[in-house]
C-alpha cells in the first residue's frame, strides 16, 4: 500500500523492487518488496509541500495514507501481462526442503505513470517501469 499511496501522489521514485515472485494481493508491476536492512524502498518529495505518512495495521490489513496539500494529478497505464512462462516442477533434495504447491505462471509487464499538476502548469515525461516475475514453481522434496 505504500508504494501505491506515493505512486499516485505523484512523488518521484528513487529505489523500489518489485517481489521476484507476483502475488495476486499486489496489483502487477505496483508494488514493492521490503527486507529490514536488505531491501528499501525511497521516495523523494518533488513537491513544494511537506507530506506526512501515516500508517497502520487494521486486521490483517497494512495501510498507508498520505497527508499535503495536492500537487500531482496522476493517471497510469498498463501493458496487460505478456511473455508469459510456465511453472516447473523441481525437485530438491535438501534436508530443510520445504514443498510448494507452485502453478502460478511468470510474466513480464509494463506500467506508465503519467503526471501533472492540478493547475496543469507542468507536465512531466511519461514514465515506464518494467517488471518480468518468475513462475511459482511446485517444489517436490525427495
Amino acid at each position: 500500500p505504500t508504494f501505491n499511496a506515493a505512486f499516485f501522489a505523484g512523488l518521484e521514485d528513487v529505489e523500489h523492487h518489485p517481489h521476484t515472485l507476483y502475488f495476486p494481493r499486489y496489483p502487477a508491476g505496483r508494488e514493492a518488496t521490503l527486507w529490514e536492512g536488505q531491501v528499501d524502498m525511497i521516495w523523494e518529495n518533488n513537491t513544494p509541500y511537506g507530506v506526512m505518512i501515516e500508517a497502520w495495521v487494521s486486521g490483517d490489513a497494512v495501510n498507508t495514507r498520505l497527508w499535503s496539500t495536492k500537487y500531482w494529478k496522476v493517471s497510469q497505464d498498463s501493458s496487460g501481462k505478456y511473455n508469459q512462462t510456465d511453472p516447473k516442477t523441481v525437485h530438491n533434495k535438501a534436508d530443510k526442503c520445504i514443498a510448494e504447491s507452485g502453478g502460478r505462471k511468470g510474466f513480464s509487464i509494463d506500467i506508465t505513470r503519467y503526471r501533472e499538476t492540478v493547475d496543469g502548469s507542468k507536465k512531466l515525461p511519461a514514465e515506464t517501469k518494467s517488471w518480468t516475475y518468475s513462475p511459482w514453481n511446485k517444489i517436490v522434496c525427495d
